[in-house]
């Protein structure tokens, strides 16, 4: 009975009222000020009124009057009681010919209170829209464009991100009990499989898609994964939706495949996420896993190329960044975790897991001090000159494989931006170092 009451619960909770937005493209006029020139929003359900339009246009172009820079584009977040709405915005100055120049502004408006809900996903937002007026400036640049004709070239990209955000603000993953959950019992799956698939889901910094033929399975493995989450993880997650199709940006999610074969078959768009993938095919256990951090985050921003720019250059970093590879081997850890949680009550296991969480990331310190203590030795910001020595670390850390070094690395970067980045390159120098003294 508690497992049925939970399952309503869960499919209740699914059932959110749609959420509505506008996007706003302000510019300043030479001769009637401050004015909305374009606003995407439903015609059936508009949130912005007219004088609104004005209000927002002044606001968010008032900073750049006397800025001369065209090549900047600087975000704001702002929170308009007087309408009642939070605003994200990018302003930017757009040259008009070769001696004058005009400010613009891109913004998103939502509703006040969906402030909390919108707060962990401002930082995708931001990007998205920053990529929108890179699109609009490369637009307005080009020959024999009007100004009509790239405002309309950029609807279907608008109206892609409106979508976007609505997705993004619609979903959220509830928190489940362990007996609705592959922790409690042993004989779901077998071992290998979990090892590989929580090991995998780790290193991509739990941005997983569970796929497979039957959809209660994939949202049963969904909710098993979200044990590893840190707890914002859990409002950007999603069981199967209506739509079953692949979201970029979110940490978990499901995809109904029809056949074997269709269960194959992983989406180009995955290069759009600003976070590497795990692809869990239940239908075939399978295990594989995109490009990590470093790679992938080059070929994303080969990815998002302005408009304008070659589409064979971005087919092949969607091809590259899309390009995934079976996982062969679990992290050490992982499989001594399953083993001694399939060893406890079922009601301490979830503490337990908690408690293996929580070392994971204090272990993810001490690599961050680690780097800054290396950083403090050669007195330089410069990661190539840097001799860090992946086997001291293991020995510091107690680490038994590769495996288990790029599962820590990947959660020291949610706690410390780029240093992923930093060790990638000071271990890539070392290695340089190396070839040019022995070899």
């Amino acid at each position: 009975m508690e497992e049925t009451n939970e399952q309503q619960s869960r499919q209740n909770s699914e059932i959110k009222p749609k959420i509505s937005s506008a996007i706003q493209l302000s510019l300043w006029d030479d001769v009637l000020g401050p004015r909305a020139e374009k606003v995407w929003q439903e015609e059936s359900n508009p949130i912005i009124s007219h004088e609104a339009q004005t209000y927002l246009a002044r606001h968010t172009l008032s900073s750049d009057i006397s800025r001369e820079d065209t090549e900047t584009i600087d975000s704001n977040f702002h929170i308009i009681p007087d309408f009642n709405y939070i605003v994200s915005s990018v302003s930017f100055r757009q040259q008009q010919s070769p001696t004058s120049s005009t400010s613009m502004s891109l913004s998103l408006l939502l509703h006040r209170n969906l402030l909390e809900t919108y707060l962990p996903i401002y930082r995708l937002s931001e990007e998205r829209l920053k990529s929108l007026a890179v699109n609009l400036k490369t637009l307005l640049s080009q020959e024999n464009t009007t100004r009509q004709q790239a405002v309309d070239k950029l609807t279907q990209y608008a109206l892609k991100f409106q979508e976007y955000i609505r997705v993004h603000l619609e979903c959220k993953l509830e928190p489940v009990k362990i007996p609705l959950t592959f922790f409690s019992s042993s004989k779901a799956y077998k071992p290998d499989f979990l090892a590989k698939a929580i090991t995998s889901h780790l290193q991509t910094f739990c941005c997983s898609v569970v796929t497979g033929t039957n959809e209660e399975e994939i949202n049963y493995f969904i909710d098993s994964l979200s044990f590893f989450f840190r707890l914002k993880e859990h409002r950007l997650s999603s069981h199967v939706t209506k739509e079953n199709t692949y979201i970029p940006d979110l940490f978990l999610q499901g995809i109904v495949r029809k056949s074997k074969e269709d269960a194959n078959t992983i989406p180009g768009c995955v290069v759009e996420s600003f976070y590497p993938t795990t692809w869990i095919d239940l239908t075939n256990k399978v295990v594989k896993q995109s490009p990590l951090y470093n790679k992938h985050h080059y070929f994303r921003s080969e990815y998002f190329q302005p408009i304008g720019k070659e589409n064979t250059e971005i087919e092949m970093a969607k091809k590259r960044g899309s390009k995934f590879t079976t996982v062969r081997t679990a992290a050490p850890f992982v499989e001594k975790l399953l083993e001694l949680v399939y060893k406890l009550p079922l009601s301490l296991r979830r503490s337990y897991i908690q408690l293996w969480v929580n070392l994971l990331y204090r272990k993810a310190i001490v690599l961050i001090k680690y780097r800054d203590s290396k950083r403090l030795e050669k007195k330089t910001q410069d990661q190539s000159s840097l001799l860090i020595d992946k086997k001291e670390i293991k020995e510091i850390l107690d680490l038994e494989s590769d495996a288990e070094f790029y599962t820590l690395l990947a959660a020291a970067e949610k706690l410390e931006p780029n240093i992923f980045h930093d060790f990638e390159q000071s271990i890539k120098g070392m290695e340089k170092r190396f070839q040019q003294y022995f070899i």
